[in-house]
């Protein structure tokens, strides 16, 4: 019966990471509208202080009804943070702006290789708690560091980005642009997409069961 329970209970655990991988991605589209909408600073910004609270709120959790809350703001946080600082690049490059894309994408991987063993050393020298809210106050440098986007900057390049034909127009309005699932190769790449992110953690996850 208790060896029930513990399963049962790490099985609903398991959503509150879950959920915040799932809707940082899911939110993706909106994020970007709010770029062209807002500019790249402002969004960033906005997404930091909106990670800050939801982690802030979930250090103070008392029931996993709350973390699911919590982390689902908090990955609406973080899709903001990840639009807006893969956005900016390229409003800041004319030349090799694929290789300056794949640099600053490079910081996803290695942060999850550092952070891993930061956040878990924060977990057992503090507990899970001061953890959040040690990763809470990091944010608050993460948004000093949004502040340095070139306003001026980002919103020429958003006119050019969103030019089609040649023809340049500014959007200043908050508009879902939904004329990209009419190509065939962005639905191919959206399946395959969502297959791959759907499947690729489980495998890390076993393998480190594994040796244990």
């Amino acid at each position: 019966m208790y060896l029930f329970l513990i399963i049962l209970f790490f099985y609903y655990a398991a959503w509150i990471g879950s959920i915040s991988i799932a809707l940082c991605l899911f939110f993706g589209p909106f994020a970007s509208s709010l770029v062209n909408w807002l500019g790249c600073r402002a969004v960033a910004v906005t997404g930091c202080l909106t990670s800050l609270l939801s982690l802030t709120i979930a250090s103070f959790a008392k029931n996993l009804i709350i973390l699911y809350l919590t982390f689902g703001l908090l990955g609406l946080g973080a899709s903001c943070v990840f639009v807006s600082s893969l956005g900016i690049v390229p409003r800041c490059f004319d030349k090799r702006k694929s290789i300056a894309i794949g640099i600053a994408s490079t910081g996803q991987g290695v942060g999850t290789m550092i952070l891993s063993q930061v956040l878990q050393s924060l977990v057992n020298a503090f507990g899970w708690r001061n953890a959040l809210r040690t990763v809470a106050g990091a944010l608050v440098i993460n948004g000093l560091l949004g502040l340095l986007y070139n306003p001026m900057t980002e919103h020429v390049r958003s006119d050019e980005l969103l030019s089609s034909e040649g023809e340049k127009r500014a959007s200043k309005r908050f508009i879902f642009h939904f004329s990209v699932w009419k190509l065939p190769r962005f639905l191919v790449l959206t399946v395959t997409g969502f297959f791959f992110q759907l499947s690729r953690s489980v495998m890390y996850v076993h393998l480190v069961s594994s040796f244990q």
